[in-house]
């Protein structure tokens, strides 16, 4: 009850651009979702941290790849890290927030409006903070494809302090390009591991003083490197759909 009351706010706030009588569930990618954090295995890092297998079946996954939205919807982030020498950044997002749906085509619509509205569950995020020790009954969420080509990098950094919580998404189409994944560092900036960049795969950790990640520069790629950045929020302002 709580997931579709959660969903027709989500559907009253983002829709009128469906008509009535498209039907939109979001139940299973939520079961997959929970079902995905309960069996995540948990990486031994000195914070919270779990690394996740299968997050939505096999051809939900391809769905998702096939109806990434156009390329040129993408906005790029002027971060000092993502930067080229020609000015240019190596990054590009996407947020899927009310105007990014309205932007997208109808299929794409239908393919991800369910995916990201079990993003913003309530029953999920209970699930997802008590499985990595955020004390916090919820938190506002924003949700971003984020599509980066050779030459980003990021420096080693914990997260801001006004992030309760944040899980990314791998969304390779094969797995040839492994080495691509988000490195972890302990508290001298030693590196502890970099996660595979593998279909269907991510991560998630805890916010914290020590929570610190990075990416080398990434080589050459033979597609751009997508991923899907879910960040919850201490408070509303910071992230999107506050009002799942």
């Amino acid at each position: 009850m709580t997931q579709a009351l959660d969903l027709r706010k989500f559907r009253k706030k983002v829709l009128p651009i469906f008509p009535r009588n498209v039907h939109i569930s979001v139940m299973p990618a939520l079961s997959a979702l929970q079902k995905c954090i309960e069996s995540a295995t948990p990486l031994p890092f000195p914070f919270p941290a779990i690394l996740l297998q299968e997050f939505i079946d096999a051809k939900s996954y391809a769905d998702l790849l096939k109806n990434f939205p156009n390329e040129g919807l993408f906005k790029e982030m002027f971060h000092p890290d993502a930067i080229l020498p020609g000015g240019r950044s190596a990054r590009q997002v996407f947020e899927w927030n009310e105007e990014g749906f309205r932007k997208v085509e109808r299929p794409t619509q239908e393919v991800w409006l369910p995916f990201v509205a079990a993003l913003h569950c309530a029953s999920f995020q209970k699930s997802l903070f008590e499985r990595l020790e955020v004390m916090a009954d919820r938190g506002y969420a924003r949700i971003a494809l984020v599509r980066d080509a050779a030459g980003f990098k990021i420096r080693v950094h914990p997260d801001a302090k006004d992030k309760l919580l944040t899980l990314q998404l791998y969304l390779p189409s094969q797995p040839f390009q492994q080495g691509l994944g988000t490195t972890f560092y302990g508290d001298g900036h030693s590196p502890l591991a970099t996660l595979p960049y593998r279909p269907n795969t991510g991560y998630a950790f805890k916010v914290c003083e020590n929570s610190f990640h990075g990416r080398e520069t990434l080589p050459f790629l033979k597609e751009p490197r997508m991923t899907l950045s879910v960040t919850y929020y201490r408070e509303p302002g910071q992230g999107e759909f506050q009002y799942v």
